[in-house]
């Protein structure tokens, strides 16, 4: 019944007098932090490491009763209980963990008290918890000792103090100037309640999944590092990767960026252009996790026409448009990586000029098909009685008009032009071919 009365008393006072922040705070001749409690009910949370001198002190109004009543509280919901009844605006204390209520006749103040020492006392651990985690998109690691709250009058219920904890490990990421998938230290902040649950998991995404074996180690709080303790370093088991990353890299060597060239602009990086179109293709993945690579090439209608497990591939493309697609996975097939480009290879083609100048002004000077995609090519030049002048066989050269090292005169010549172009199609072409020379 005595209990039930109180439970009752201290409800009325809760609904009668409005809290008010700020009026009470916590001074000690030792080390002490004030911490941000994120509730509307609590005046303040602090943090002691130890009991030096520790008094709360109250600073009330004109208006303020001259007598105080002081109650103590803790985590288990209980009514609070009276533990100083004067006119004196201090309290002293000597434990922590515990909530402080100070009433002035009007308004209720309180403020929780953590004690550092206890905290340091936790046992601490960090457990990688594969078997609840989504590997190759979600890591999971279960902490135990690593948080500390706060908690309002009647409450059970912790509210979570942010103490800026870091988990610290190692991953890889690509280097375009290496060519390669170097390591690098990852620091990812704990927030409270977002990838730092109230159940001590710790929730990596997966931008934040490592992509080697590594360890995973939270570091020193805030209190630690404002103090200069050193005592609040804990570390997983080393971590096996499982998630697999890829870079692909595509060097296109322009054979075929001639002036005469019906399709220009082609460089390393090309993925359209003529045949015949060479690539490199050449996968950087964060290995050993990153184990198996699987290449396939696939043509208009998607059917697979050349496949490889190298970890590069080299393909010349003839006229047409195609898919390059890659798949690389770790040992355990679980988790894969995944690259895609698709390629454009111009339709075959030849046009021939009927007239060119041949007097060594740099314009028109020398006779030359316009072409693209072109595999095989052979051309002649004859004079009137069918005197072969010149032949070669490579479509980006052509004619100077000149024999023995002289240019040929002005007049009627005639080519014959035989090519096939990557696409299959056959070009035979004749024709009569004026030069204008005046040498």
């Amino acid at each position: 019944m005595r209990r039930l009365i109180l439970l009752l008393n201290f409800f009325l006072l809760m609904c009668l007098f409005s809290v008010q922040a700020g009026a009470i705070r916590v001074t000690s001749g030792g080390q002490l932090d004030r911490a941000d409690a994120q509730s509307d009910t609590l005046s303040a949370v602090y943090v002691c490491n130890d009991f030096n001198n520790v008094t709360i002190e109250f600073t009330g109004d004109a208006s303020s009763s001259t007598i105080l009543t002081w109650y103590e509280y803790d985590n288990t919901g209980a009514v609070p209980t009276v533990i100083q009844g004067e006119a004196l605006n201090t309290l002293k204390i000597t434990r922590g963990d515990k909530g402080y209520i100070v009433n002035d006749g009007r308004r209720n103040y309180w403020v929780w008290v953590v004690d550092y020492q206890n905290y340091l006392k936790k046992s601490r651990s960090v457990i990688v918890d594969p078997a609840n985690s989504d590997q190759c998109n979600e890591l999971i690691l279960n902490t135990t000792g690593l948080s500390m709250g706060y908690f309002a009058p009647l409450s059970t219920v912790a509210g979570p103090i942010d103490l800026q904890l870091s988990l610290k490990y190692n991953s890889m990421e690509f280097n375009e100037s290496a060519k390669a998938y170097l390591q690098k230290e990852e620091t990812v902040s704990l927030t409270p309640g977002v990838n730092f649950k109230t159940n001590g998991n710790i929730i990596l995404d997966d931008t934040e999944l490592p992509l080697m074996d590594t360890k995973f180690t939270v570091v020193n709080d805030r209190f630690a590092r404002k103090w200069n303790l050193n005592s609040d370093v804990v570390s997983s088991v080393t971590y096996t990767a499982v998630k697999v990353e890829v870079k692909v890299v595509h060097e296109h060597d322009p054979l075929h960026n001639e002036d005469n060239n019906m399709v220009r602009g082609e460089d390393v990086g090309s993925v359209e252009g003529t045949a015949p179109f060479d690539i490199v293709f050449n996968a950087y993945a964060n290995k050993p996790a990153a184990t198996y690579f699987s290449w396939s090439v696939l043509d208009s209608l998607d059917n697979k026409i050349t496949a490889s497990t190298d970890e590069s591939l080299r393909y010349t493309f003839e006229s047409g448009k195609y898919k390059v697609n890659l798949l690389v996975t770790n040992v355990q097939n679980s988790c894969e990586a995944s690259y895609s480009e698709s390629i454009d290879v111009s339709e075959s083609g030849l046009k021939v000029p009927n007239a060119f100048s041949p007097n060594g002004d740099a314009i028109n000077d020398e006779f030359k098909v316009s072409y693209k995609s072109l595999t095989r090519f052979k051309a002649w030049i004859f004079n009137r009685w069918g005197v072969q002048l010149y032949y070669w066989t490579d479509p980006s050269k052509g004619w100077d008009g000149k024999v023995n090292g002289k240019y040929v005169s002005s007049g009627v010549y005639f080519y014959v032009i035989e090519a096939t172009g990557s696409d299959g199609r056959r070009y035979k072409l004749k024709g009569a071919l004026n030069a204008f020379s005046d040498k």
